[in-house]
């Protein structure tokens, strides 16, 4: 909502159509107006909320421009930050990192490497809660650091729990700042093709 009320709209595509390369997040340019595009397949909060934080870093670095399309083809699980050797890339990463975390270069260790997934979760969720940061983000962080993708990844479900896919709570959010009045009703059957949802 913060990115919609400052003129940003944000979406998440679920279908890309034929022949379109995957990718996990883009900022396009539509006159004046910036979009962010988000079409990583994870239902998981904390994947879509570092794509999304790596987009606002390309607008506010100004790495886009109006007219251009800036594509982030795939974060995968050993490139989630800091691991592209593109410069822009790099502060993408560094910004997003200050940014949901309050402060620059922001790592999570744990004092036993044996923690287990439920362990890591409830320290994340207590360190989040006591600093204003994302427990998923902690926790996909710490899974970056230390290559424990697969504590990271249990940990952020956990931590999701039966909250609705970030696709679903990003596309009801675009849906209510769209009016859809103002649309053709073929646009409409478009954007709910392409996100997955509907308007209500």
């Amino acid at each position: 909502m913060t990115c919609w009320s400052h003129g940003v709209p944000v979406v998440y595509l679920a279908e890309l159509g034929k022949d379109v390369a995957k990718m996990d997040g883009m900022v396009v340019y539509t006159h004046s107006r910036p979009v962010i595009i988000l079409s990583k397949a994870s239902y998981l909060w904390a994947w879509q909320l570092f794509i999304l934080a790596h987009e606002v870093a390309h607008l506010a670095l100004g790495h886009v421009t109006p007219g251009e399309i800036l594509v982030d083809e795939e974060l995968s699980e050993d490139s989630y930050a800091l691991k592209d050797n593109d410069s822009d890339e790099r502060q993408a990463d560094m910004f997003a990192i200050e940014l949901l975390n309050g402060r620059k270069n922001a790592t999570y260790t744990v004092l036993d490497n044996r923690v287990n997934f439920r362990e890591l979760a409830e320290s994340a969720f207590q360190f989040g809660k006591a600093h204003y940061i994302d427990p998923g983000h902690i926790v996909l962080n710490f899974a970056n650091h230390t290559g424990k993708w697969g504590v990271g990844n249990a940990a952020a479900k956990l931590l999701q729990g039966e909250n609705p896919s970030a696709s679903t709570v990003i596309n009801e959010a675009m849906w209510r700042e769209i009016d859809t009045e103002a649309l053709p009703p073929d646009t409409i059957e478009f954007l709910g093709r392409i996100t997955g949802s509907y308007s209500r």
